[in-house]
């Protein structure tokens, strides 16, 4: 039994591998095709070079994407202007460009201007919208003397915060409304004094180590400070209570004139109301007059209506045979 089944399996396995080989060999890639077939070959417009290598001098931001689009095939592009924005913002300053792409252009904008690029793309080229906002100027206090900035690298620009301030302040509007009444060199120089004098004492009261310079030009009227932070406000307060206020009294007048005119205007409405309420009351009594005559003589004609019938009614009025 044991030897009969050795030969039936030893039988299979024959015919299973015989039948393994006669089977052909599944088809293998052409490696040659392939390596003839070229690879696409499509560069993103981004990669294109800038058509236009000069801009001119605040040329608009609309202009040249204009020109990229009739100059590149499949380029779109949308400005998104935000409320109160002008039309022609952004203008781009000269530039002279050289193997630069579209790419590196509009990121060049994005980083200028308060600008956001988006690319939609889609079947026939993407679209780039471009957002921009004009940002609005800050409005200057009014009034307060501004200390002059110093560029970095400038005798006088401050080192640290915490080191010596060193500014210049104009005192001319100060001078002017201490002097007032006494418009001469004299009047000015004891006017420029009060005030040297004023700040002085005001910086005296200060503590803290390390000198302090005050120089004044007076040609100009400028006064130099140098000192610490802490004497640099109290000086800017001293400037700021010595600014000339708007006098009241000059909008006393502009209120008393104001108001003279207006009740001049008002009494000149009234004169010219009574009189043509006078005039339209003398054209009522004329048209109440002239009434008056139309129905008298509408009476008259009906009289003599009446007695020119009576007439021809009489038999000496009737024509002889």
């Amino acid at each position: 039994m044991t030897v009969r089944m050795i030969a039936i399996l030893s039988l299979a396995m024959f015919l299973a591998t015989s039948a393994v080989r006669g089977q052909p060999a599944p088809p293998q890639p052409d490696d040659t095709a392939s390596a003839a077939r070229p690879a696409p070959t499509t560069a993103p417009i981004e990669n294109v070079l800038m058509p236009a290598n000069d801009i001119g001098n605040g040329m608009p931001l609309e202009d040249v994407l204009n020109l990229i689009r009739d100059t590149v095939p499949g380029f779109n592009s949308v400005i998104e202007r935000d409320p109160g924005t002008d039309s022609g913002y952004p203008a781009l300053p000269a530039m002279k460009l050289k193997n630069v792409s579209i790419g590196q252009f509009l990121k060049f904008i994005q980083i200028s201007f308060p600008a956001r690029v988006q690319r939609i793309d889609g079947p026939a080229g993407p679209l780039y919208v471009i957002q921009v906002a004009q940002p609005s100027p800050q409005p200057q206090p009014q009034n307060v003397p501004q200390p002059m900035a110093f560029a970095p690298g400038m005798p006088g620009a401050p080192a640290e915060p915490a080191g010596d301030q060193v500014h210049v302040y104009r005192l001319t509007e100060i001078i002017n409304a201490l002097a007032e009444g006494e418009n001469n060199a004299e009047g000015q120089k004891k006017a420029m004094n009060n005030t040297l004098s004023l700040i002085q004492a005001a910086l005296d009261q200060v503590d803290g180590k390390g000198d302090t310079v005050l120089k004044v030009h007076e040609p100009t009227q400028t006064l130099v400070f140098k000192g610490s932070p802490a004497k640099m406000a109290v000086l800017e307060q001293v400037l700021s209570t010595l600014q000339p206020k708007q006098d009241t009294s000059d909008l006393a007048a502009q209120l008393r004139i104001l108001k003279r005119t207006t009740e001049d205007n008002e009494q000149a409405y009234h004169n010219t109301l009574d009189t043509l309420r006078s005039e339209l009351k003398e054209k009522t009594v004329e048209e109440e007059h002239l009434s008056e005559q139309n129905i008298a003589l509408q009476a008259q004609l009906k009289g003599l209506q009446e007695r020119l019938a009576q007439m021809e009614k009489r038999p000496d009025n009737k024509p002889k045979e």
